[in-house]
């Protein structure tokens, strides 16, 4: 996957595993306010973090130990889909 390509919706985030920021108004959006899916780990998919913060301009960088992404939604004013924001190596 390259930089900035959109990204399918029905990506997959672990909640253990990430951390959301809104970009605009700028904040950390405590993973508690969110209501997962339960499972052995609790989860969302990117459509359904969209859906519960109602479209806010999103970053959701979602790491592990030997790598990560980092996703946005709503970068670009006409656009309304998901984009590979980042590659990390590791926690970022």
């Amino acid at each position: 996957m390259k930089l900035n390509s959109v990204v399918d919706e029905n990506t997959i985030i672990f909640e253990t595993n990430c951390t959301i920021l809104s970009i605009i108004p700028k904040a950390i959006i405590h993973n508690k306010e969110l209501k997962w899916h339960k499972a052995e780990e609790d989860y969302l998919t990117l459509k359904e973090i969209k859906e519960q913060l109602n479209g806010l301009f999103i970053r959701v960088i979602s790491d592990s130990g030997l790598n990560g992404y980092i996703y946005e939604f709503g970068n670009y004013p006409n656009e309304k889909c998901w984009r590979l924001y980042g590659i990390t190596k590791g926690y970022a």
